[in-house]
């Protein structure tokens, strides 16, 4: 099973959600993106959004456990998805490093430094479909406008759900599925930030072969283009949603 939970987000959960058991007053929205995927085999944070802190406070407040992160995967080198590095490499040792190909030699150079321990240290950087683990695949970084970008794939352990993760689609939407359905035959769920994505039609032919669920947030632009197709189960992100598939 597939359990993600946002802890970065432009929004912050809604008031009028609840969730047994939680304080959930004091999360904190800001402009930026992160998701915590929890699979059987491994532990991925896909972005840090730009405050590290922040970054850390909706983690705990949301009962995920940063020191228990296997891997994290950058999409794309954009300051509100990767600025809590530096905060979160002071705290924690995470193993394994996954930063989109073209990413600075300055930047790459910083973190290395901050990894000093040699037994974690795993930085690596692709432009083709690269495997994580058995479920967990990135698209390898793609050509896009502004920035280049890489999603993550990501299969159930446990259905037939296929969820493709997304910081801006700044390489599009339509690649990124391609090389998902390569990969595991078809996408179900889509899920983060699509920027200025507008494509109606391509958007049916989606659901024509596989889509069913959209979880957009962060610097999505036209939320219409997805009302428009009400095949497609929509929901808003913000800071403290979660599914599970």
């Amino acid at each position: 099973m597939i359990k993600v939970t946002i802890l970065y987000d432009n929004l912050v959960i809604p008031p009028n959600v609840v969730v047994p058991g939680k304080t959930l007053y004091d999360l904190e929205g800001r402009h930026g993106f992160s998701a915590y995927i929890e699979l059987g085999e491994k532990t991925v944070l896909f972005d840090t959004g730009w405050n590290g802190i922040a970054l850390m406070k909706n983690a705990k407040i949301l009962g995920k456990d940063l020191s228990k992160i296997d891997a994290m995967v950058i999409s794309h080198a954009h300051w509100d998805h990767m600025g809590g590095i530096p905060v979160l490499l002071e705290k924690f040792k995470i193993s394994e490093i996954y930063l989109p190909h073209g990413f600075s030699n300055h930047q790459t150079k910083e973190i290395e430094q901050m990894l000093d321990d040699p037994f974690i240290q795993r930085i690596q950087s692709y432009q083709k479909l690269t495997q994580i683990s058995d479920n967990i695949a990135s698209t390898g970084t793609l050509k896009g406008d502004p920035i280049d970008e890489q999603s993550l794939i990501i299969r159930s352990n446990v259905s037939d759900e296929v969820l493709l993760l997304l910081g801006c689609a700044h390489a599009g939407l339509k690649r990124p599925l391609r090389i998902a359905r390569k990969k595991f035959d078809h996408v179900t769920t889509i899920c983060g930030g699509l920027h200025s994505f507008k494509n109606q039609s391509l958007l049916e032919n989606y659901v024509k072969i596989g889509l069913k669920k959209a979880y957009i947030g962060h610097c999505t632009q036209h939320y219409d283009i997805f009302e428009n197709v009400p095949e497609i189960e929509l929901k808003r992100l913000y800071t403290g949603f979660h599914f599970k598939i």
